[in-house]
């Protein structure tokens, strides 16, 4: 195949769709929004603007040409809050009826916990009371280094 020049076309702007064209045709139009569509004998419209390759037409509902994400703590589960350009993915620290992150502050937790492995107990008092259950190979090793001088 040769190089060649292709003649550019000129499209004027439509502020509606155009009727269907006939069966086993399509028509390509451009409309008053500056985007260009392409009507199939079905009716159906596409918007071509936006094709494969071209970037991100719409992430999230939001258009912004350029996007960012962030993070953020807000709600009581999971959550991504979209506003503007910016898409926050909130990540709210755990509590006893917020579902959340583990974080290095005080935090009370609901529901039953299954723990593999070992649980090392940090230095403080511990109130309430400790359940332990055992299979017939299972040990349970309880030491205490807590040390006080008087």
């Amino acid at each position: 195949m040769s190089d060649r020049l292709l003649t550019p076309i000129s499209l004027p702007e439509l502020s509606s769709a155009p009727s269907n064209p006939d069966a086993g045709y399509q028509k390509i139009y451009a409309k008053t929004d500056g985007k260009l569509y392409m009507r199939t004998s079905a009716g159906t419209e596409t918007e071509l603007t936006n094709v494969a390759g071209s970037g991100i037409g719409t992430l999230n509902t939001l258009t912004a040409s350029t996007q960012t994400f962030a993070t953020g703590t807000s709600g009581s589960t999971f959550n991504i809050s979209s506003t503007g350009s910016t898409h926050t993915f909130n990540i709210p620290d755990a509590a006893a009826s917020v579902r959340g992150l583990v974080s290095t502050g005080t935090q009370t937790f609901d529901g039953n916990k299954t723990i593999r492995g070992t649980l090392d107990v940090g230095t403080g008092a511990v109130a309430g009371i400790l359940y332990l259950a055992t299979g017939d190979s299972e040990k349970v090793d309880i030491r205490s280094s807590y040390s006080s001088s008087t």
